[in-house]
């Protein structure tokens, strides 16, 4: 039960430290939480802008940590928070419509039938558009697409 309570009291240091070095540069509400990774600090965000906003200022948050370390030195000591460097990562999920997500599941629409007229005079030109027309005559025979008009 100790090493639990020492754990989160660790982590709860971390993350103030983490909040005092981004005040007043990155929005609080996009701060997820950070982490002690190897000899990282290591910052996560919810927006890609945040991770471009902590690059540019990543000598601005290393001064706010020195800072924050010189005052809480004796905490940071007694919790064994110890590291080099800082970095930072965005994880962040596009909100998904839902009937979004039904009109991908839909097949295509071929909006024609592969009945249009070829007025190419170039051979090679009026062999592209024979072998378009086969392509889309293949694709409605095989259930690819499904054509969207009227049959001439």
């Amino acid at each position: 039960m100790h090493e639990t309570i020492t754990e989160l009291n660790k982590r709860k240091l971390i993350n103030d430290m983490a909040k005092f070095a981004l005040l007043g540069l990155i929005n609080e509400k996009i701060f997820k939480y950070a982490a002690i990774r190897g000899i990282n600090l290591h910052f996560v965000f919810s927006h890609p802008a945040a991770k471009q906003t902590f690059e540019l200022n990543k000598e601005n948050i290393k001064a706010k940590l020195r800072e924050f370390w010189a005052d809480n030195l004796a905490a940071i000591k007694e919790a064994g928070i110890i590291f080099r460097e800082i970095d930072c990562e965005a994880i962040y999920r596009l909100p998904r419509d839902t009937q979004a997500m039904q009109e991908e599941k839909k097949p295509y629409e071929e909006p024609s039938n592969g009945s249009f007229e070829n007025r190419a005079k170039d051979p090679a030109i009026r062999l592209g558009f024979e072998r378009i027309r086969k392509r889309i005559i293949a694709d409605l025979e095989s259930g690819k697409s499904v054509y969207a008009g009227d049959a001439i």
